[in-house]
C-alpha cells in the first residue's frame, strides 16, 4: 500500500542520513556533509524538504571553508527562503565574497551581477568586470575543449511567460513570441509530431528539402525533440546518395546537395554518430564548397589554417573564410576577424565581423570584444559593454551550472517547489530571464491565467517567502535589465501596492520609461489614462490622447480599446467643460 511504500523509505531515509552524520561527524567526511545539506535543500532522491536543516548543514560548512555551502548560505540570507534568517543583503554579499574567492563559479556570477547593479554594495564596473571575465573564461576554456568547432551551446532559455502569450497575453505584452498555449502538453506535441510524420513522408518521397530539414532538426535538436545522429546522419546520406560518382548536380539541388555535404563533414571531423575521419570529413567539405555551401567553406578554411589533411595555407584560409562570412556564416565570421585582428589597419573590418557574428550570439564574438572593450581597442570602448558580453557568455555558456534547465525541467514536471528554487538560484546570479520566470511565477496580479496548472495564484509555493514582496523584487530586477514588460508591471505593482507602498508618481515614472525608452503600447496606454484620471501627474486631457495614439500608432491590434477609451476621454472633458 502506499502508507506502507512510504513508511519503508521513512525508514531507508532515516538510516541513510545516520549513515552520512555518522560519516561527517566521526570521519570529518565533509562530502557527507554537502550530501546531507543538498537532500534537505533541493530535495534529493524525494528525500523530505528542510530548509532549516539544510541551512544548519551548508553553515557548518561553510564555516570550514567550503565555497559552495558559502553559495548558498549567500543564498538563503539574500532572499530570506525558508524563514530561517531575516534578509540581509551585506551577510549575502559577505557569503558570496568567500565563495567567490574559493572559486565558486556561481557565486563568481552573483558577485558581478551585485557589482553590475548595486545590489548590497556600491555599483563598480570594474568589480563587476573581474569577476564575469572569471566565469566568462571558465566557460571559453569548456567551449574550446570540445571537438572541432567547440562544444555545443546550451539551448536558448525557457520564458514562462511566453509559453502562455506573454506576461500581458498575446497582443498586448511585448517580450514575447506566439508559442502554443500548451509547452508540454498534447497540443504541442500532437503538432510536432505531425509536422515530423509530414516531413518522413515527403522525405520518403525522395524530397530532398525535407530530407534535409529532418537532418537539420536531428542534428541540431529542439526542446521537443533531442538530437539523433544516427537519424541525421542517414537524412543527409540520403540527400547526397542522389550523386552519382563525377555525374552532374542540377543547379536546382546544388544548395541542398551542398549543405547535406558540409553536415556530414562536420559529424566526420567532430566524431558525431560516426567515428572521427579527417579524410572523410574533408572529403564531404570539398563537395560542399564545390556547391557552395558556407559550413563547407568555413570547415575547410579552418582545415588550411591549422594544416589539417591538406598543406597549411593561411591565404587560402581566408579566402575560405571570406566566402563563407559573406553568406552570414557567424563561425566563418569569427575566424576571419581573428585573422583580420593581427593587424591595426584591418582591426576595424574585425571588430565589424565580431559584431556581426555577435547578432548569433557567438560565444567567441561576444569574448573577443569583451576584451577589445576592456583594452579600449574599440572606437568608443566601454566597461558596461565589456561586462555585457562577459555576462552572455557566463549565462549562455552554462553547460556546467545548468540551474535554469533544472528548474525548467521541475516545471515541465509540474513539480512548483524545485522549478521556483531553481529560478530564484539563478535570479541572484543575474539571468534576467529567471528572475522574470520569478516574477511571473509569484504574480498574484494575473487576471485570466488562474486556470493555468502551474499558475495557481492561492497556495504558497515555497513556506515562508514573501510572494509579494519577492515578485515586486524580481519585476523591478528584470525591468533593471531591460525586460520592457517587466518595467511595466513594475509600475503596476507601485499603482496597485503591491509588495511595496502605493506610489501613483512612481508608477508613471514606470509606465513613461517602457513607453517612452522601450515603445510599449500598454505603458503608453497606462499613461494616457493616468494623464485623463490625473492620478500621478497633473491632470491633461491632451497629453493623455497623445500617449492614447501613440499605443494605437504602435499596436494596430489596440484599436478597439484605445477607441473606447478616447471616447470616454472625450465624454469627460465635454462634461467637465460644461459643467
Amino acid at each position: 500500500s502506499p502508507a506502507a511504500t512510504k513508511q519503508q523509505q521513512s525508514k531507508e531515509f532515516e538510516a541513510a542520513t545516520a549513515l552520512l552524520e555518522k560519516s561527517a561527524r566521526d570521519y570529518d567526511n565533509n562530502d557527507a556533509l554537502l550530501l546531507l545539506a543538498e537532500l534537505n535543500f533541493f530535495s534529493k532522491y524525494a528525500y523530505p524538504r528542510n530548509y532549516r536543516n539544510a541551512f544548519t548543514y551548508y553553515n557548518e560548512l561553510a564555516n570550514k571553508g567550503n565555497a559552495t555551502a558559502q553559495q548558498m548560505i549567500g543564498f538563503i540570507y539574500a532572499t530570506g527562503i525558508g524563514n530561517i534568517v531575516e534578509r540581509d543583503q551585506a551577510k549575502a554579499l559577505l557569503y558570496h565574497t568567500f565563495a567567490a574567492h574559493g572559486g565558486d563559479t556561481t557565486a563568481e556570477m552573483t558577485m558581478g551581477y551585485r557589482y553590475l547593479l548595486g545590489i548590497g554594495t556600491d555599483e563598480s564596473c570594474d568589480d563587476a568586470l573581474y569577476h564575469y571575465k572569471n566565469v566568462a573564461s571558465k566557460v571559453i576554456d569548456y567551449y574550446l575543449s570540445g571537438p572541432p568547432g567547440g562544444h555545443t551551446p546550451p539551448l536558448s532559455k525557457v520564458r514562462l511567460s511566453e509559453e502562455h502569450g506573454g506576461v500581458y497575453g498575446y497582443g498586448a505584452s511585448v517580450t514575447t513570441e506566439k508559442r502554443s498555449r500548451h509547452p508540454g502538453g498534447s497540443e504541442k506535441s500532437v503538432s510536432i509530431a505531425e509536422i515530423l510524420q509530414y516531413w518522413r513522408y515527403l522525405a520518403a518521397k525522395q524530397d530532398m528539402d525535407a530530407q534535409l530539414m529532418l537532418g537539420q532538426v536531428y542534428y541540431l535538436g529542439t526542446r521537443s525533440i533531442p538530437r539523433n545522429f544516427n537519424e541525421a546522419y542517414m537524412f543527409f546520406h540520403q540527400i547526397v546518395d542522389k550523386v552519382s560518382p563525377g555525374g552532374k548536380i542540377p543547379v536546382k539541388h546544388s544548395k541542398v546537395i551542398g549543405q547535406a555535404a558540409g553536415y556530414l563533414g562536420l559529424m566526420y571531423w567532430r566524431g558525431e554518430g560516426v567515428k572521427a575521419d579527417e579524410n572523410t570529413a574533408h572529403k564531404w567539405f570539398q563537395l560542399g564548397v564545390e556547391l557552395g555551401d558556407s559550413t563547407s567553406q568555413n570547415n575547410l578554411g579552418m582545415m588550411y589554417l591549422d594544416g589539417i589533411v591538406v598543406a597549411r595555407n593561411r591565404d587560402k584560409a581566408i579566402e575560405y573564410f571570406k566566402k563563407a562570412a559573406d553568406q552570414e556564416n557567424p563561425n566563418a565570421q569569427v575566424n576571419l576577424a581573428m585573422e583580420y585582428a593581427q593587424s591595426e589597419a584591418s582591426m576595424p573590418l574585425a571588430i565589424r565581423l565580431f559584431t556581426k557574428a555577435a547578432d548569433a550570439k557567438h560565444l567567441l564574438a561576444y569574448w573577443y570584444l569583451a576584451h577589445m572593450n576592456e583594452q579600449g581597442m574599440t572606437p568608443r570602448p566601454s566597461c558596461r559593454v565589456a561586462v555585457s558580453y562577459y555576462k552572455a557568455i557566463a549565462e549562455r555558456g552554462d553547460w556546467l551550472n545548468p540551474t535554469v534547465e533544472d528548474a525548467y525541467a521541475a516545471y515541465l514536471k509540474n513539480d512548483k517547489e524545485s522549478a521556483l528554487l531553481n529560478y530564484m538560484l539563478a535570479a541572484e546570479r543575474g539571468y534576467e530571464v529567471a528572475q522574470s520566470n520569478v516574477a511571473y511565477v509569484l504574480d498574484n496580479d494575473k487576471k485570466m491565467l488562474d486556470h493555468l496548472p502551474f499558475i495557481e495564484t492561492s497556495k504558497e509555493i515555497i513556506q515562508g517567502l514573501d510572494e509579494k514582496e519577492s515578485a515586486f523584487i524580481y519585476w523591478t530586477r528584470s525591468a533593471n535589465q531591460n525586460n520592457v514588460d517587466s518595467r511595466v508591471k513594475m509600475g503596476d505593482y507601485y499603482f496597485k501596492g503591491i509588495g511595496t507602498p502605493i506610489d501613483f508618481e512612481k508608477a508613471v515614472s514606470c509606465y513613461r520609461l517602457a513607453a517612452e525608452t522601450q515603445g510599449s503600447p500598454l505603458a503608453f496606454w497606462n499613461l494616457g489614462w493616468m494623464y485623463e484620471s490625473g492620478i500621478g501627474v497633473a491632470k491633461d486631457f491632451h497629453l493623455a490622447k497623445r500617449a492614447y495614439d501613440q499605443a494605437l500608432n504602435i499596436d494596430q491590434d489596440a484599436y478597439l480599446p484605445v477607441k473606447l477609451s478616447l471616447i470616454k476621454m472625450y465624454a469627460k472633458y465635454y462634461w467637465e467643460w460644461i459643467t
